[in-house]
């Protein structure tokens, strides 16, 4: 499913952090929310199980998951909640989907926490990573997908706020928008990787606030974002194709 990391959080959580099903439900909106709250009413799962740990859900519940939301995806406009992918597992730890490797290896590549001078000299952040793809059941893995989670509800939260204050701006050929210089995520936004990702969902996300009209003509646009990096002094400019497929732009 295309649902991030929602083996290792809550459904609940998962859905609200997912870039097709976040940005579908406009989840920084009230509305959002009380749609997301319909489609989880029209799976026939209780609220309660949804915000439990995707562990300690009912075993019919997990084991027929993928069905349910295949079935009410169509009706609420998700498109594409399903694709091709594999799993490992060890034991009796949680089962790995591929795409949990990748946010937890690119949570790594972008851990803040280690990023200080003395670790770029020793490329730290990527010696973890490699540690994290030695084996399934590397403690590095894991603590990539916790530090997944800290970095999508950012995205989540900023997302949000980015829209709310009418900060993206259309600027004749392309839309634009910059992070403030000691903003609460500024460290994160400095990590070219990171700032990509949240281009992306802001872009995303962006087009679903729009009326018709001005979307119609937003979609030809890209988005360009910069972002201060503090340590080096210098600003990073990072550009995202528009959705549109027929844009030359």
């Amino acid at each position: 499913l295309d649902i991030a990391l929602y083996r290792h959080w809550s459904l609940f959580e998962s859905l609200c952090h997912s870039l097709n099903t976040g940005t579908t439900f406009k989840v920084w909106t009230n509305l959002g929310m009380k749609r997301l709250h319909q489609f989880l009413a029209e799976m026939g799962i209780p609220l309660t199980q949804c915000k439990q740990s995707f562990a300690f859900m009912e075993t019919k519940t997990r084991d027929n998951l993928q069905t349910l939301v295949q079935e009410s995806a169509e009706k609420f406009g998700l498109r594409n909640i399903k694709f091709h992918s594999f799993t490992a597992q060890c034991g009796f730890n949680h089962k790995l989907c591929a795409s949990d490797v990748v946010f937890s290896v690119d949570s790594i590549l972008t851990n803040t926490e280690s990023s200080k001078p003395e670790s770029y000299e020793d490329n730290s952040n990527f010696v973890d990573a490699l540690e994290g793809l030695s084996r399934i059941t590397s403690p590095k893995l894991e603590e990539g997908l916790q530090l997944a989670k800290v970095q999508l509800r950012a995205i989540k939260n900023n997302v949000g706020s980015f829209i709310d204050i009418g900060q993206v701006l259309s600027y004749g050929p392309f839309l634009y928008t910059n992070i403030k210089e000691g903003s609460p995520d500024c460290t994160l936004f400095a990590q070219p990787l990171f700032l990509v990702t949240f281009s992306h969902f802001l872009l995303h996300s962006y087009m679903r606030s729009l009326g018709k009209s001005k979307r119609d003509r937003a979609r030809n646009l890209p988005l360009v974002i910069c972002s201060p990096s503090p340590q080096e002094g210098s600003t990073m400019v990072v550009g995202i194709p528009p959705l549109s497929e027929e844009s030359r732009k």
